[in-house]
């Protein structure tokens, strides 16, 4: 099983290049960082890391940073979301929405 990640920055309308975004996975109770990166320029995590899907996966996007380059604050310095993944087999994607006030996940099987 593999992961792809989305950003789309709705303030401005548009994919969200350069934010930067890690990946965990629970081992033994602890997470562990499994990727680290930015968004490209379609707001697509480069590569699809590979997942184990008996354990719970978390992903973090660091929106202060992002904002920043932009001049403008965030009201989130770090956004996060985990999940548990149920299926076993092909790609699990994630859609973030990101916005200088709100935030949302979405995520398929």
């Amino acid at each position: 099983m593999s992961l792809s990640v989305h950003v789309s920055d709705a303030t401005y309308g548009g994919p969200a290049q350069g934010v930067p975004l890690r990946c965990h996975r629970m081992v033994d109770g602890v997470w562990r960082q499994i990727r680290e990166g930015r968004s490209d320029e379609q707001g697509d995590i480069s590569g699809r890391p590979a997942i184990d899907p008996s354990r719970a996966l978390m992903i973090e996007l660091d929106l202060r940073a992002y904002f920043s380059t932009r001049g403008v604050k965030s009201l989130f310095s770090v956004i996060s979301t985990a999940v548990l993944i149920a299926d076993q087999d092909g790609l699990q994607r994630t859609s973030i929405a990101i916005t200088t006030y709100e935030y949302m996940f979405v995520w398929e099987r």
